[in-house]
């Protein structure tokens, strides 16, 4: 079934309307977003996979170019203590909107980065 782009703008804003995405990323298409939840913390694993294998020609890649920037906006129940870009455990700027927490990664290399979002006593209910 095809969609006018009339009829497929007024059913994007029905879905608007009553769902609300937990996580927003503006990011390059190459870049991969898996959401996890542990021990309290939220996890948000970003994977660069513009490097990624597509033909049988390509056996070998010696070059994997940086994706970036990135823009994330996640829903979450209260503050987060603390955001952190792992490995590592360096800050991660951010605004706190009272629902959402939002920041911005310049880059996201071969090995894939983890922003971590470590839990207050609110998030862990």
């Amino acid at each position: 079934m095809a969609f006018t782009a009339a009829e497929l703008a007024d059913l994007n804003a029905a879905v608007a309307a009553i769902h609300t995405p937990d996580i927003e990323v503006d990011a390059p298409p190459a870049l991969e977003v898996v959401l996890r939840r542990k021990a309290g913390n939220t996890l948000l694993h970003l994977l660069n996979s513009s490097g990624m294998q597509v033909a049988a020609e390509y056996a070998v890649i010696d070059s994997i170019p940086p994706a970036g920037p990135v823009k994330i906006r996640l829903k979450l129940p209260a503050k987060p203590a603390r955001v952190t870009l792992e490995p590592g455990g360096q800050s991660l700027p951010g605004a706190w909107t009272g629902t959402h927490w939002q920041g911005e990664i310049d880059r996201v290399e071969r090995d894939h980065p983890q922003v971590k979002l470590t839990a207050t006593k609110e998030m862990m209910v």
